[in-house]
C-alpha cells in the first residue's frame, strides 16, 4: 500500500485479517519488560507443546492425512532456538501493524491495493473462513480505477482444504500461482487459472483429491447470517 509502483501483483492465501492483540503497557519492541516477558514465556512453552501443536494442525488442515509427527517435529523444532519466549512476547502485545494501526482495519487496507489481487482460500479452513474471501473480493471490486488501468481480483476455492493450502494443496497452488505470476500485466482478467470449457480442475494429492474452482458472480453475495456477524467482527 506504501509503494504501489513496485509491486505487479499479490497472491494471498487465506490471508489473516488479525495478527498482534496490541495489549496494553507495552509496544512490542524488544527487549521484553519483566511481566510479559514472564507471560510471553508461560504461553509460549503451551503452544509448543507437542500435543497443543498437534491440535492445532487439527483444526487448520481439513485432512489429518496431511500431516504427521514429522511435521509436528519440525515445528517444535523452530521453535528451540534462543529468543523464541521474547519475540512471542513481542508479537501478542504489538499491533498488527503500523500500517494497520493508521488505517483502522484490514479491509480498509485491501481496499487500497491498487495491484492484480488472486486470493486462494480452502474451503474448510476454520479460521479465515471463506466468508471472509467473498468479503474481500468484494471490496476489491469497489476500488477506485488507479490512473492506468483497473487491476484484476480473481478468487478461487479448493476442496478438501484448511488453513495450509500450500502444504495441504500443493499441486494446486503451484498450478494457479504459476500462471497468475507468468501472466503479463493488464491481462489477469481474462486469464485462464482453470483450464478453457470447464467449470473446476481436479489434482491428486497424496492424501487425496483436490476440486480447484473460481467464485465469482452472484456466489460472492452467498452469506450467513454468522457469515456477516464475523465479517463485522474482524473488518
Amino acid at each position: 500500500a506504501s509503494r504501489p509502483d513496485l509491486v505487479r501483483s499479490v497472491c494471498l492465501l487465506n490471508a489473516t485479517p488479525v495478527w498482534g492483540l496490541g495489549l496494553p503497557g507495552w509496544d512490542g519492541r524488544l527487549p521484553a519488560p519483566a511481566v510479559p516477558k514472564q507471560v510471553g514465556r508461560f504461553l509460549f512453552d503451551k503452544i509448543r507443546d507437542f500435543d497443543t501443536i498437534q491440535l492445532y494442525l487439527g483444526q487448520a488442515y481439513s485432512r489429518t492425512e496431511a500431516f504427521d509427527k514429522d511435521l509436528i517435529n519440525k515445528i517444535r523444532g523452530c521453535t528451540e532456538g534462543k529468543g523464541g519466549h521474547a519475540a512471542f512476547a513481542s508479537i501478542v502485545w504489538s499491533s498488527p501493524s503500523t500500517k494497520l494501526r493508521e488505517e483502522g482495519s484490514f479491509s480498509t487496507l485491501v481496499s487500497q491495493l491498487e495491484c492484480d489481487v488472486l486470493l486462494l482460500f480452502g474451503d474448510d479452513d476454520e479460521w479465515c473462513k471463506p466468508a471472509y474471501a467473498k468479503h474481500m473480493m468484494n471490496i476489491l471490486k469497489e476500488r477506485p480505477p488507479p490512473p492506468k488501468q483497473h487491476p484484476a481480483q480473481r478468487y478461487l476455492a479448493l476442496s478438501n482444504t484448511g488453513h495450509c493450502p500450500n502444504h495441504e494443496a500443493p499441486q494446486s497452488v503451484a498450478h494457479a500461482v504459476a500462471r497468475w505470476v507468468s501472466s503479463t500485466n493488464g491481462s489477469r482478467d481474462q486469464l485462464a487459472l482453470i483450464d478453457e470449457g470447464t467449470s473446476s480442475l481436479s489434482f491428486h494429492e497424496p492424501w487425496g483429491d483436490i476440486v480447484m474452482r473460481e467464485v465469482e458472480g452472484e456466489e460472492l453475495e452467498m452469506l450467513s447470517v454468522s457469515d456477516k456477524v464475523m465479517i463485522k467482527m474482524l473488518a
